[in-house]
């Protein structure tokens, strides 16, 4: 991704011009991404070329602020993309016409992601859960049925120290999965996550409720 600018810069004005020649999506331009605060990126006809928002973006995950507005890149003629960054402020425009107006939040929200399953030959509940900040963060889950006490060992953690971390010959296990003791009262969890990790929790259900 080519870059462009001063990362000292706070307020500025940043004009692309760009021509769509293929593909199912538009293009994406970042503002403040050099910056260790929260950066933005404001994306014109993503989404399958349909619509084009502004998110926020740290730990290399975006979340929408602002509403989004539809827009299709054109491929002739190009699209002419301004955004306009004035300290927490953001205006897009499109065209030379005001898509988008949205503020930064001051503080960075938490950013983590969370999905469940079972296993059913294993008669088990697993959950993983992934912290994508740069500190700890607590996960408060409460579980509704059979899933109420850890399974017969610890759960698994891999957990990066850093966001580009990752395994080498030098260092084969910088990134691995190691156990993690964790407790299920009453079907409730309050469990930590160190930054930049990916938990997974096993939990064992009845086996009247199987």
């Amino acid at each position: 991704m080519p870059h462009a600018g001063d990362a000292a810069w706070t307020d500025y004005t940043l004009n692309v011009e760009a021509l769509k020649t293929g593909g199912s999506e538009g293009f994406m331009v970042y503002a403040r991404s050099a910056m260790k605060a929260p950066s933005c990126a404001g994306t014109s006809s993503g989404w399958a070329n349909s619509r084009t928002a502004i998110q926020q973006v740290y730990c290399n995950l975006g979340t929408e602020i602002g509403r989004p507005h539809r827009a299709t890149s054109r491929r002739a003629g190009g699209t002419k993309i301004t955004m306009e960054v004035k300290g927490r402020h953001v205006r897009c425009l499109l065209d030379g016409k005001v898509r988008q107006r949205v503020r930064f939040w001051r503080r960075q929200r938490a950013v983590g992601l969370c999905v469940a399953g079972r296993d059913e030959k294993a008669g088990e509940v697993i959950i993983k859960l992934v912290n994508a900040m740069e500190k700890a963060v607590t996960a408060r889950i409460n579980l509704r049925g059979p899933a109420r006490r850890p399974a017969g060992g610890p759960g698994a953690r891999a957990h990066e120290r850093q966001p580009d971390d990752e395994n080498s010959l030098d260092e084969p296990l910088k990134v691995s999965p190691r156990p993690v003791p964790f407790a299920c009262k009453g079907g409730r969890i309050a469990h930590e996550l160190p930054p930049c990790s990916v938990t997974i929790l096993r939990l064992k259900c009845s086996t009247a409720e199987q």
